[in-house]
């Protein structure tokens, strides 16, 4: 039953995501502007943010740059314009020589850089093994990337859990993430690390008493604790559920706070080094600062009782778009 589970989501999940990998024109996923800036980056060397005239942002080429100019909020539907697929998939396939770098200013640049490795390799692959400098064709390859690792890993973890496999099938097969499973939003490598930290935290939870934890349970472990904790930090309380498990289970109290120290070595070669470092780098810009979110703080904070008739007005103005 497992085998024809797994079997059946790799098929399902391998079609559907390809299909959304081209029909989603270049930017309509989540923040795929910033994401792609950073990959750019990346491949092109730059591994954290860089910093000119006192702002943060990513050197990327002429040529990124242009694509991101000609297509970012061209189809977002905001001005009534539709996808044009002869444009985006034929006459975008042109050759591209330009390769002067661009500062591009953003604050999303001081992402944590690990958040990429998965989209890298696939951009990577396009642009300094294959040659292939047409950007729409890169980001192809990056999306795939996400979309390979998303199934692989996911498929694993159906495989190891030992309760609720089919509703890890249902819930992996859901259009939203199969959506995020194919963008080269960090959430692609976040939700397949949930499952994979969920299946084997229900594999020794579940195990007879006499099982001992290995180096594969604790290499899978770290290995999604790595994703969560270079992604999303809000999901790291995930790892608290661990504590569930039989001490006996890790055959001494010695091993025990061994696999903690691994968890805890992790988190701060994954999250700590890399945010320090983007801190030192970028203290001190000015366009880090949220000034429109933190005076819309301030005048709530001072004005407690106008929340609910701003929620109430915000919902009538918006209605059309919130349904």
């Amino acid at each position: 039953v497992t085998k024809k589970l797994i079997c059946t989501f790799i098929v399902l999940a391998v079609i559907f995501g390809s299909v959304f990998i081209m029909i989603n024109p270049p930017f309509t996923m989540p923040d795929e502007n910033a994401h792609y800036i950073n990959i750019c980056r990346i491949v092109e060397g730059g591994f954290f943010p860089d910093v000119l005239n006192g702002e943060v942002g990513s050197y990327i080429t002429a040529d990124q740059n242009a694509f991101l100019s000609s297509f970012y909020g061209k189809y977002d539907g905001l001005n009534g314009e539709k996808a044009d697929f002869w444009e985006l998939y034929f006459q975008e396939n042109l050759d591209f020589t330009n390769d002067e770098l661009i500062f591009y200013s953003t604050r999303l640049s001081t992402i944590n850089p690990f958040a990429y490795v998965v989209q890298w390799v696939g951009a990577g692959l396009a642009n300094n093994v294959l040659g292939i400098k047409n950007p729409s064709t890169v980001l192809m390859f990056a999306r795939f990337s996400s979309l390979l690792f998303y199934v692989a890993v996911t498929a694993i973890a159906i495989k190891k859990t030992p309760v609720l496999k089919r509703t890890m099938f249902l819930v992996a097969l859901m259009p939203m993430a199969i959506y995020q499973g194919t963008s080269i939003s960090y959430d692609a490598i976040l939700i397949p690390a949930c499952f994979l930290l969920f299946a084997y935290g229900m594999k020794l939870y579940f195990s007879s008493e006499d099982y001992v934890v290995c180096v594969e349970d604790m290499v899978a472990i770290c290995f999604a604790c790595a994703l969560i904790f270079s992604t999303k930090i809000a999901y790291a309380p995930l790892i608290i559920f661990l504590l569930a498990i039989n001490l006996k289970k890790f055959g001494s109290l010695k091993r025990f706070f061994f696999c903690i120290g691994l968890v805890g070595a992790t988190a701060v070669t994954f999250y700590l080094v890399p945010t320090l470092i983007c801190n030192v780098i970028t203290n001190g810009c000015t366009n880090l600062q949220f000034d429109v979110l933190d005076q819309q703080k301030e005048f709530l904070a001072s004005n407690p009782f106008i929340i609910f008739p701003v929620f109430i007005n915000t919902v009538k103005s918006s209605l059309g778009f919130w349904v």
